[in-house]
């Protein structure tokens, strides 16, 4: 059976957008270096001198050689597939550079007008349009994802979307659309019917009898999976097993050892790979109840004549092989889509966002989509869209009329959405009691479990502690909506190789609050902040005419670990002077916080425009030495918050 699908499984993870952009800026490191004699082939110098700037930012964990430059080539794959790069001529293609100079420029902070993703996220709708995935050629794979969406009003549930890999088997996308739309649709029926129509099975099947008439088995190479004969062998163990079963001549012992995960010390693939598709609780088999498989097992082998039995044998095979298969190809899809920025999941639902839907469902859906494929990414591409007389009307419908309607009822949708979002996942106790304690021991993959996978936790860290001064500032939803976060469709962090932001600004009437946001320590931290901190606030300064305002606007500091150098510098920023080519200002206050003064600020329940008037107090103390201003003054100040909430 054949799949189409996105990716490949050496680069499968959520953080794919960061890793891409990431890559993309290192090829174009590697190639500007590169000298004539050099060449990308199999485990040439270029590609191991690739793979130890992998290693060295963090894209590659392993600096084992054992497989080669294997990694060099898989992990970049997906960069040419998208036609960003061509490895063999040592250059980044036309589209590699447009990309390159969207992330150079952080368009990921500007929009396209008509379906209001950011630009990035349409490079990549543009992009995927134009994947072809090196190993197999086949085109235009998104496009009849896109079909099927279109057939679907622009949602699939889980099981559909699942299958989408398998579409390639169907000369006529139509006639996959028919099947996903009979009465009464069975995946695993729907599966079987393909793998009964595919050739090389039908002669796999054929071997596999031949051998059992002659019983022999030394090389069952019709039962050779990707990772080997060794699969093969692994499989008629199983089927000689099931037959000692079938014969009533199997050991108890061995019975049993079918239902655990370890027998003798080595790993029971079968059970894992194979014997779950067997049971329709699968989570039965995990907590090993015994009697309810022991039945269905029984049942499974003893039912029908030898032929029937090892018929459904050769079946089991291949059908958890395509489930495997497609659990993998599910989660690379899901990985890979979401690059595009307009598809919104969940658990038991993929949509299309509704400006996509209306493009679908448009008659002239596919010459739209070719534009989208072809044309430069703008803020402005589209814009036509407005004047087809079948978009206005179902625009019409949404109460829009123009482009700054578009992007008000998005902004609205997004509010909806981050609000829902506040109120079950990032509520105050979640964010005291379970988030903000992990930043601290760095437990990443807790933290990614928490709020998102698609994120780095520098830019998780960035996202939660705007969420903590939307609690702070009386739940002010519109300023994380205005913070310059980079968020996707679910209202949640995604990250970016270049640029962004870890500080924000916020203006309030009298005065304008910046807040620096950071996860680095120690020395890192002195070398990172104590510069860019103040050059933040000073240039802010520099940009406020009136008076009152200067005086009364600050800047607050956040990290895990607070540098005793990093303090005082900041606490002498009060004598500092800064200056541009027409202005200065002389002096600025900057008040530093830890994770867990974020705690004792949001568990006191107190609002910022209270707070405000202690944080000036705070200030005005005279200490100059910053170490002592935060361990003697600012921290008790803090801690006596919960006192006095009690």
């Amino acid at each position: 059976m054949n799949y189409c699908y996105f990716g490949n499984t050496t680069l499968k993870t959520g953080k794919l957008l960061y890793n891409i952009e990431a890559q993309l800026i290192l090829f174009k490191e590697l190639f500007n270096e590169a000298i004539e004699d050099d060449v990308w082939s199999n485990d040439s110098e270029l590609q191991y001198k690739y793979q130890e700037l992998l290693i060295q930012h963090n894209l590659l964990k392993t600096n084992d050689n054992s497989t080669g430059a294997k990694n060099a080539r898989a992990k970049s794959a997906p960069l040419e597939d998208y036609g960003l790069i061509n490895r063999k001529e040592k250059k980044i293609t036309e589209l590699g550079e447009e990309l390159l100079e969207l992330i150079n420029q952080e368009k990921f902070k500007e929009f396209n007008n008509f379906l209001q993703i950011d630009l990035i996220s349409l490079f990549f709708f543009k992009a995927t349009l134009n994947y072809v995935k090196d190993s197999d050629k086949i085109e235009g794979v998104f496009l009849k994802y896109l079909k099927v969406f279109k057939s679907f009003n622009g949602k699939l549930s889980k099981e559909y979307f699942y299958l989408l890999p398998t579409i390639c088997n169907f000369e006529n996308i139509n006639d996959f659309i028919e099947e996903l739309k009979k009465p009464n649709f069975n995946t695993l029926n729907f599966l079987s019917n393909l793998l009964y129509q595919d050739e090389k099975l039908k002669e796999r099947r054929k071997q596999f009898f031949i051998d059992i008439k002659k019983n022999d088995f030394s090389n069952p190479e019709y039962f050779k999976s990707a990772k080997g004969i060794n699969a093969a062998h692994i499989v008629i163990e199983m089927y000689k097993i099931f037959l000692t079963i079938r014969n009533k001549t199997y050991n108890h012992n061995t019975f049993k050892d079918l239902f655990k995960s370890k027998v003798n010390g080595s790993t029971n693939y079968f059970k894992n790979l194979y014997l779950k598709y067997l049971f329709e609780d699968k989570v039965s088999i995990t907590k090993f109840n015994y009697i309810g498989n022991y039945k269905t097992l029984i049942k499974f082998i003893r039912e029908g004549t030898d032929e029937e039995f090892s018929n459904r044998f050769f079946d089991l095979i291949y059908s958890s092989r395509a489930l495997n298969n497609l659990e993998d190809y599910y989660q690379l899809n899901k990985y890979y889509l979401y690059l595009t920025g307009i598809f919104e999941f969940t658990s038991d639902r993929i949509s299309i966002t509704e400006t996509v839907n209306i493009i679908l469902q448009n008659t002239k859906f596919e010459t739209i989509i070719d534009k989208i494929s072809t044309e430069k990414v703008s803020i402005n591409l589209l814009d036509d869209l407005l004047e087809d007389t079948e978009v206005k009307q179902e625009l019409f419908a949404l109460g829009i009329s123009s482009v700054d309607e578009i992007k008000t009822y998005k902004y609205n949708k997004n509010k909806d959405r981050l609000e829902s979002l506040l109120n079950s996942k990032f509520t105050k106790e979640n964010i005291t009691e379970k988030i903000l304690p992990l930043f601290k021991p760095r437990k990443d993959k807790e933290i990614f479990n928490l709020v998102s996978e698609y994120a780095t936790v520098p830019t998780i860290f960035e996202y939660i502690v705007a969420i903590v001064w939307y609690y702070i500032d009386n739940k002010n939803i519109d300023f994380i909506l205005n913070a310059g976060l980079s968020l996707d469709s679910n209202m949640l962090p995604k990250s970016h190789a270049v640029g962004g932001s870890s500080d924000f600004e916020i203006k309030y009437s009298d005065h304008t609050l910046m807040i620096e946001v950071t996860l680095t320590e120690s020395t890192n931290q002195r070398r990172a902040e104590m510069e860019s901190v103040s050059r933040h606030l000073g240039n802010i300064l520099l940009n406020i005419s009136d008076e009152e305002i200067r005086k009364k606007t600050y800047g607050i500091f956040i990290a895990t670990f607070l540098n005793k150098n990093v303090l005082n510098d900041f606490r002498l920023r009060q004598l500092s002077y800064w200056e541009n080519e027409t202005d200065y200002i002389k002096g600025m206050n900057i008040i530093p916080f830890d994770t867990d003064d974020l705690v004792y600020i949001l568990k006191s329940n107190k609002m910022y425009d209270e707070l405000r008037v202690d944080f000036y107090n705070l200030i005005d103390i005279e200490e100059d030495r910053g170490s002592l201003w935060y361990s003697n003054h600012i921290k008790p100040y803090l801690k006596n918050l919960l006192i006095e909430d009690r």
